[in-house]
């Protein structure tokens, strides 16, 4: 006997999407359709798990013993470089009994661990193709892709990202700040170990980044003005120019990978479910990559839905009353 479906569908395949339909499956509920092509995620984008996170995906058997993808941040480094009064704030891991305080992981890395335990998830059906158009019923919404296929469910899951079609489609409205500010993310190599230390530069600009990866790596995350991003952006001249912020710390830098500026924004869902659509990760909640707050935070949502599913007295779970 085939097992019943759920009457869930998650729209989007990113890291968000994946591991709701991962949690979600233990449940065992039903059948999760997810919906979308897999991302390619860039070389350079990397997320920091904070506990919260690390746990989760330690329960969903994502990562191995020992951890071979994961990059411990043992230490917190802040630097002063507005007052260039040369002082640094210490903060260990060990002061309050923890062994680090985030775990650094590749996003492409982590999304490639996701999709092999879908594929082996036998609650999981993953159907490859985007989502074009949702029609609330009442009772359901009917879901089109755009191959014109329909499929019929009672909750939508949108993990569909910053232009999210299901929160358009819910008529939930958003409300964006935009940030004098763009941001660069990167990866660079350094001649000395990083010794699982992050840096954090406090220069007028905005803070500029470093996050341990692999030995003698490590991520950048830096914040500033466009114009001054604009004068510097070539490889040559921001090498120089992150020689010269990461003196005394790291020795010769290389940039390992094409970087490009990004505008910064918040973005913020008015409501967090409607018309038996659910938001989580970015089509909830946008913000600047400041923190590890992106992330995290959806994944927060993910773990709060997955409470609020567990609890419900109804397997109508788009109903208002559970949501």
């Amino acid at each position: 006997m085939s097992k019943k479906n759920s009457n869930i569908a998650i729209v989007g395949c990113g890291i968000i999407g994946l591991t709701c339909a991962l949690l979600l499956s233990k449940l065992n509920i039903g059948i999760i359709t997810i919906f979308g092509s897999y991302p390619k995620y860039n070389k350079n984008k990397t997320t920091a798990l904070l506990d919260s996170s690390y746990n989760l995906y330690r329960n969903l058997n994502i990562f191995n013993q020992n951890n071979n993808n994961l990059y411990e941040l043992r230490e917190l480094k802040i630097h002063d470089r507005i007052l260039n009064s040369g002082k640094h704030l210490n903060f260990k891991a060990s002061e309050i009994n923890r062994e680090c305080f985030a775990y650094n992981i590749e996003d492409n890395m982590l999304s490639k661990l996701l999709i092999k335990k879908i594929i082996n998830d036998k609650n999981i059906i993953h159907i490859d193709q985007n989502v074009k158009e949702i029609t609330y019923t009442g009772d359901e919404n009917i879901l089109t892709t755009t191959e014109n296929f329909k499929y019929n469910y009672k909750l939508i899951i949108a993990a569909d990202g910053k232009n999210s079609i299901c929160r358009n489609s819910a008529k939930i409205k958003t409300k964006t700040v935009n940030y004098n500010q763009s941001a660069v993310i990167t990866r660079i190599s350094h001649l000395n170990s990083h010794n699982n230390i992050s840096n954090e530069i406090h220069r007028i600009g905005g803070p500029l980044t470093s996050v341990p990866l692999k030995e003698n790596t490590s991520a950048i995350v830096w914040l500033d003005n466009p114009d001054r991003m604009s004068e510097i952006i070539d490889t040559n001249q921001f090498e120089s120019f992150l020689n010269h912020q990461f003196i005394n710390i790291f020795d010769g830098i290389k940039i390992l990978d094409k970087h490009f500026a990004i505008p910064m924004q918040s973005i913020q869902a008015q409501e967090l479910s409607k018309l038996r659509t659910i938001l989580v990760g970015e089509s909830s909640h946008i913000m600047p990559p400041i923190g590890a707050q992106g992330l995290n935070l959806g994944l927060r949502d993910i773990a709060w839905l997955y409470e609020i599913i567990e609890n419900s007295n109804t397997k109508d779970y788009g109903n208002r009353n559970v949501l």
